[in-house]
């Protein structure tokens, strides 16, 4: 694939045109694919202004309502856009359904209040195991999750009210030499809002929310005047709280009823790519597509020792069977491919090398080494160069 490589104006066109053009616009007139051209912005930090932002999202609403039949003249009191919420279970299922009840919440500033038992679709596991496991410590506290409101426009992870205690759980990826986390700091001392910081310390995020609880212990029995024992955080069991978490993100039968749409795991992957990424977040993927016809193969010693047997050719087989050739190097099984290795050298004579030359028509010497190296190796051992060069270059005439 060939490498785009962005002008100087082209660069300055798209930071002062895209915050109100529409990507596939700018990719016709920069003659640069879309996907591209938003990979660029995202690089240089580019944003849509508010103004074009509300317009798409009101030219959409009008081709959904178009297509969609609503009861005429309901009553939208808050009580009953509260009831409509609860029959979605994320902010984007709800606009999408319902933009005009939506749009209402959004006008009298109860978008919050009515999707407060929704969660973000952008979620956060270790987040929600913090959540789950402050649940437990604090059965009748209220608890609000990715919290807005506190520390307007920053976000809390986790924040109780009743006590001015909030969480925040930063992974290395997403918080590494992050500005935001110096100014949510701040404003939390502000606010006089208790900030405990959990940090990703090793691999296992389950340990480090635990650990990092107990060494705060102290602080947050004397914030809550709670007496929380460490051997109750170190008798939560992981599984409760992963299946708690599961019955809240995945919905059983809605992905029963997209898994039952393919019967090859291979097109279940390519046309559902959120589900499958989701289902695989959860490690539920076996759980629901167990059933699906795979192509790939189990590789194991049995099976690649047959393939390997079929081949005189080393390269040949690397060519034909990529995949096995990964799993071979990802699993230090090399020892598997000796006696193809040994066959690759062994099966060279002068008549199969010339024939090799000529047959393929190899025009270049390069060319000869890439595609044969066995039997460049062999020319070389046994001084037969000058004849392969002489049959190359009767192959350029």
């Amino acid at each position: 694939m060939n490498k785009i490589f962005w002008s100087s104006e082209n660069v300055e066109y798209l930071i002062k045109n895209f915050e109100n053009t529409d990507t596939i616009t700018l990719s016709n007139q920069l003659k640069i694919s879309p996907n591209s051209v938003s990979k660029k912005a995202k690089t240089l930090k580019l944003r849509k202004n508010k103004d074009y932002l509300a317009q798409m999202v009101k030219d959409r609403n009008k081709i959904i309502n178009s297509t969609r039949v609503l009861p005429p003249n309901r009553n939208l009191t808050n009580e009953n856009l509260g009831k409509i919420a609860l029959q979605y279970k994320t902010r984007y299922e709800f606009q999408m359904s319902d933009s005009r009840a939506y749009s209402v919440c959004c006008r009298r500033k109860i978008l919050d209040t009515v999707c407060s038992h929704m969660i973000n679709k952008r979620f956060s596991i270790p987040q929600l195991f913090l959540l789950e496991i402050l649940k437990i410590l604090f059965p009748i506290s209220q608890i609000k999750y990715n919290d807005r409101k506190e520390i307007k426009p920053y976000e809390i992870d986790i924040f109780l009210p009743e006590y001015n205690l909030a969480f925040e759980y930063n992974g290395k990826y997403w918080h590494k030499n992050n500005k935001n986390d110096n100014i949510k700091r701040k404003l939390c001392i502000e606010k006089n809002i208790s900030l405990i910081v959990i940090d990703e310390n090793t691999k296992d995020f389950r340990k480090d929310i635990k650990t990092q609880l107990i060494d705060n212990l102290i602080y947050i029995n004397n914030l809550c005047g709670s007496n929380i024992s460490i051997t109750e955080i170190n008798n939560i069991d992981h599984n409760k709280l992963h299946n708690s978490i599961n019955n809240q993100m995945v919905d059983e039968i809605d992905v029963k009823k997209i898994v039952s749409n393919y019967t090859h795991f291979s097109d279940f992957r390519k046309y559902e790519f959120k589900t499958y990424e989701m289902l695989v977040r959860f490690k539920l993927l076996d759980k629901y597509t167990k059933h699906l016809i795979r192509s790939r193969i189990n590789w194991n010693v049995e099976n690649i020792t047959k393939l390997i047997s079929k081949y005189d050719d080393y390269n040949l087989f690397i060519k034909e069977n990529v995949n096995c050739y990964k799993y071979i190097m990802s699993h230090k099984l090399n020892y598997l491919c000796t006696s193809i290795i040994k066959k690759s050298r062994n099966r060279w004579n002068e008549t199969l090398l010339k024939n090799e030359i000529v047959i393929n028509k190899y025009k270049t010497v390069s060319e000869f080494c890439k595609k044969c190296s066995g039997g460049y190796k062999f020319a070389i051992t046994n001084n037969l160069m000058f004849e392969c060069k002489q049959l190359i270059l009767n192959n350029k005439i």
